[in-house]
């Protein structure tokens, strides 16, 4: 529960006076779907500063029984924001996309990285398998 804010306290900050992060709870990269042997990239801009923390990904394939069994084969070869990389092995030689699904929440760090107002975030992932899958993810975003 969140009081609300009181005449008494003056107006409100907006959120570039709050700091980045402090109104972000999540930041949402959407969903797509990654063919067979195919390669796509997630996207979003930022709507306000913010500061990344861990990353979340999940990939559903859309056979006949749907799965995450395609997870095990998949990786993530770049994660840039604003065009830079943050990935700090050679280019190409990616992570594997289990490292930031759900069962590797104990492990996994936070990113810690700030993205300006418009920023944009982007995650390529490429998908070896023969199926089809629905790729979603979100970071969600540290209080500054």
């Amino acid at each position: 529960y969140a009081d609300p804010w009181g005449e008494s306290m003056g107006p409100p900050p907006s959120p570039d006076e709050s700091g980045p992060s402090s109104l972000n709870f999540a930041y949402g990269l959407g969903s797509t779907v990654v063919p067979a042997a195919a390669t796509v990239t997630l996207n979003a801009t930022a709507l306000r500063a913010c500061v990344l923390g861990r990353l979340y990904l999940g990939a559903l394939n859309a056979i006949a029984i749907p799965s995450h069994a395609d997870e095990a084969n998949m990786t993530i070869t770049s994660i840039q924001i604003n065009s830079t990389e943050q990935l700090g092995s050679a280019v190409g030689a990616g992570v594997p996309f289990t490292a930031f699904s759900l069962e590797a929440l104990s492990s996994m760090q936070n990113l810690n990285q700030f993205v300006p107002l418009n920023g944009v975030v982007s995650i390529t992932v490429v998908n070896p398998g023969p199926n089809p899958v629905t790729v979603t993810g979100h970071f969600f975003c540290n209080a500054s």
